[in-house]
């Protein structure tokens, strides 16, 4: 079963909690929850009994490292400033990854590492960097961060 670890649960994730939950092949994942914040997971993840929440402390990369390890897909929702540090940890890791953020250059910059893992870890077992659910931006088609 795939594991998709969702980190973040702020105001914008209820809609992609609502659809990964619902979705006809939410049987063939995992779907886990993480955030700091009890009363936001609550909030967003009690009405399902097909997603997994857990509180935990995204600042520290180490708690992040563990996460990561332990997923098959990483969906970052957290602030911009710290998807550089969790694509990081899906490059060591050969993990996917996606966020919702437009591709800031520290990112870009990260692109050939993050390809070059996926090439390593073999299809299935890891992956490259994905561009944000909807991106149609030249470049994207390709895979990886453009």
């Amino acid at each position: 079963m795939t594991i998709i670890s969702l980190l973040g649960a702020g105001r914008s994730c209820g809609p992609l909690i609502d659809y990964l939950a619902g979705h006809e092949d939410s049987n063939l994942w995992s779907l886990r929850v993480y955030d700091m914040n009890a009363g936001m997971l609550s909030s967003k993840v009690d009405k399902h009994d097909n997603v997994k929440s857990y509180v935990m402390d995204l600042s520290d990369i180490a708690v992040c490292d563990g996460i990561v390890a332990g997923s098959d897909i990483v969906v970052s929702m957290l602030p911009a400033f710290m998807h550089v540090p969790i694509a990081k940890l899906c490059i060591t890791h050969a993990k996917h990854m996606v966020t919702a953020s437009y591709a800031s250059p520290e990112m870009k910059a990260l692109d050939a590492q993050g390809n070059g893992a996926a090439r390593a870890a073999r299809a299935g077992t890891g992956g490259p960097l994905l561009p944000p659910q909807g991106a149609t931006a030249p470049g994207w088609e390709g895979g990886g961060v453009p």
